[in-house]
């Protein structure tokens, strides 16, 4: 029942990544005015979002494949967790070296950071998991790893659409 549960969960974030990248590339579609680029902080949010988005949907398929090959339920949520944590922390580390570079200043420094230690923490708890640590390695800790992605992915979705694309707004770092 509870292997049923997760596969049905994991088949639902993998749809939301899907519908936050299609959305946010219909947002963009519309907002565009002629050639005209989007601004520069714009850029970045999407950028963003859309690389946490496919990262969601990556790490919410990941437990299918161990799965299939009948690694048993132990090791796919020990194998997906272990990605699932070096992904979060690779991403988390990315994000906030990017910020310091020229064009990722266009970042508020509240989100990268509110990222990166989400990020970190969700990573660290996602070890443990599999070290042992709470016992078993559960699905529960693998969704709630990709529920820290899917809140980031949905909050730049949702700066993307309520975002000022008027010409006094285009160097707005608050991002």
């Amino acid at each position: 029942m509870a292997e049923l549960l997760a596969s049905e969960v994991l088949t639902v974030i993998a749809e939301i990544s899907i519908a936050l990248a299609g959305f946010a590339g219909v947002v963009v579609a519309f907002r565009q005015r002629g050639l005209e680029a989007l601004p520069p902080h714009e850029q970045v949010r999407l950028r963003y979002m859309l690389l946490v988005s496919c990262e969601a949907l990556l790490f919410a398929l990941l437990p299918f494949v161990p799965h299939y090959l009948r690694l048993g339920v132990s090791a796919t949520w020990t194998l997906s967790s272990g990605a699932l944590a070096l992904g979060l922390m690779s991403l988390s580390l990315a994000i906030y070296v990017e910020s310091a570079k020229p064009q990722g200043r266009q970042l508020s420094r509240v989100w990268v950071n509110i990222y990166a230690f989400g990020g970190i923490l969700a990573a660290i708890v996602l070890l443990l998991s599999c070290l042992g640590a709470f016992g078993e390695v559960l699905p529960g800790v693998y969704l709630a790893g990709l529920g820290v992605l899917l809140f980031d992915a949905t909050s730049l979705f949702v700066r993307l659409v309520l975002s000022d694309s008027s010409p006094s707004a285009t160097n707005s770092p608050d991002v």
